[in-house]
């Protein structure tokens, strides 16, 4: 499940103020998706291996900025190529998200 949320970790610095970008890219192959092909079980909704894109990009992007008091805030925009390869699933999924965080010394 950790493919589905945010990878990003603020780094703490001490007092040092700071702001950048960050931006990343991840090609992924599966041989098997447990979630979509039922996971060796019967399932209501399920999908077969040749119905599936084995090989998936991802790319992400976001801006960073860290404050002095122990504030950072981090907006991230995320996405990755569809995992279906035709039907009303087979689209390419961009998701964003803006993660606060305070660092204790």
């Amino acid at each position: 499940m950790t493919n589905y949320g945010e990878k990003a970790v603020p780094s703490d610095l001490g007092q040092v103020s700071e702001h950048y970008f960050w931006t990343g890219f991840a090609l992924k192959a599966r041989a098997y998706n447990a979630f979509l092909e039922g996971q060796f079980r019967d399932s209501a909704v399920s999908y077969a291996s040749d119905e599936l894109n084995h090989g998936i990009a991802e790319a992400w992007v976001g801006y960073m900025v860290a404050l002095q008091n122990g504030y950072s805030f981090n907006y991230s925009i995320r996405g990755h190529t569809s995992e279906l390869k035709q039907g009303a699933g087979n689209r390419n999924v961009v998701w964003g998200g803006i993660l606060i965080t305070k660092s204790f010394s």
